[in-house]
């Protein structure tokens, strides 16, 4: 029997619990990759990475360097466990000399290449910021979705948008030509679990006794079962759940291996959002489809005294990189955001409406009304034609008035 204590492959570490004593696995310490540059062969200048094809350009004399053969993981990319164990062999750092930018006025972090000149964060557009160098101690990626579209490819979609609505101020399209998209990967957690539920509850039913009619209540019961594939919960705090919602349908399908060659001279966000605190969001949002999917199991609309049993089995999850191209504009003083989903076009932000056009216009829609009432004063013959037409066009004036209202908190707030 070997005494020796501890083993071979553990190491003392510190206890929180007084009088306790805790060793750790020295083999389950996280792995550090070294940090690498990318630099041009032929000049020696900085090289970055390229949308179109996923290769590295060099910025000074445009030397280029093919890009390796895609190796797609997609959906079938390895997934861990939630044990201590996973977490700490995950690998740790960026793997590649990274800064960070720090915004004074929303409280943003950015990751930028070490070359960036930016001084402005992309998160609401202040000069406020404060540049440190990068941690390399946070949890490292394991698989991304390369960016796709470069900001000069949406320059034309965005000035539509931008203009496209009679609410918006006319001088918005100017701002349209000055709004300098960045691309951004945000920071993803994907979950998978088998969820499982029970349910009961009572359900009513109207039934005519004699001459009355009530309501009949029996217990019903049932089971729903469903596996979740690849939740997506956002890791940044930063960003608009809202406008996140409307553009974060990704092919996952796409997924690559993370590797810090798909940094170079572009900029991303470590995870603000840790990993308990996701899981903590996605079971959360889990329990709410599951009982969306018991509720539509009951066919009757008089429901009491539900309860629901949930277990979670198969947990898993991924530590992603998502593409983002990301604009914000500052309009009568106030910041506005735009993102765009960099796989697939999609686009979603925030528009300042022109309250004053809005207030003119509906001034302008009470007009007949007004007409039609006055006449009804001055021919009393057709008084009632007249005032049934003012009653009318005060209705059209007030519905006009409130669905133009609510369109319009919508463009700030959709």
């Amino acid at each position: 029997m070997d005494d020796v204590f501890p083993p071979n492959g553990y190491k003392q570490i510190k206890s929180k619990v007084s009088g306790i004593t805790v060793y750790q696995a020295t083999e389950d310490e996280g792995e550090h990759q070294e940090v690498v540059a990318f630099s041009c062969p032929q000049c020696g200048a900085t090289s970055a990475f390229c949308s179109d094809n996923g290769g590295l350009t060099c910025t000074h004399c445009r030397y280029y360097e093919a890009p390796k053969e895609a190796v797609y993981s997609g959906k079938g990319s390895e997934e861990f466990e939630f044990t201590l164990a996973t977490v700490q062999r995950a690998s740790q750092g960026w793997g590649v000399d990274r800064k960070e930018l720090v915004c004074s006025h929303c409280g943003g972090h950015s990751i930028l290449p070490p070359e960036s000149l930016s001084h402005t964060c992309p998160f609401c557009h202040s000069n406020k910021v404060v540049q440190q160098k990068a941690p390399q101690d946070v949890l490292r990626p394991r698989f991304l979705v390369p960016i796709k579209i470069h900001p000069n490819q949406i320059k034309a979609k965005v000035q539509e948008w931008m203009g496209n609505n009679w609410l918006l101020p006319k001088d918005l399209h100017r701002l349209a030509h000055q709004t300098e998209f960045v691309p951004v990967y945000i920071p993803y957690w994907t979950f998978d679990a088998q969820a499982k539920a029970r349910w009961k509850a009572e359900v009513g039913k109207r039934v005519n006794v004699g001459k009355t009619t009530t309501t009949v209540w029996k217990w019903k019961s049932g089971w729903v079962e469903h596996y979740f594939d690849d939740h997506l919960e956002n890791g940044s705090r930063h960003l608009d759940p809202h406008l996140l919602a409307k553009i974060q349908q990704f092919n996952l399908e796409e997924l690559v291996p993370y590797d810090p060659s798909f940094l170079a001279g572009v900029s991303a966000q470590a995870y603000e959002v840790q990993l308990d605190d996701a899981w903590k969001l996605a079971r959360q949002h889990m329990r709410e489809e599951i009982k969306r999917r018991c509720r539509d199991q009951i066919h009757e609309s008089k429901i009491r005294n539900f309860h629901m049993g949930l277990d979670f089995s198969e947990e898993s999850w991924r530590y992603i990189l998502l593409p983002f191209l990301i604009g914000s504009y500052t309009y009568n003083g106030k910041s506005y955001q735009v993102l765009i989903n960099a796989q697939n076009r999609r686009l979603a932000g925030n528009r300042p409406a022109d309250w004053n056009r809005l207030g003119k216009f509906a001034l302008l829609s009470v007009i007949p009304a007004a007409f039609l009432l006055l006449g009804s004063l001055l021919f009393p013959e057709i008084k009632d034609e007249l005032s049934i037409g003012s009653f009318l066009a005060f209705a059209g004036a007030a519905i006009f008035s409130i669905v133009s209202f609510i369109s319009a908190k919508k463009l700030e707030n959709p």
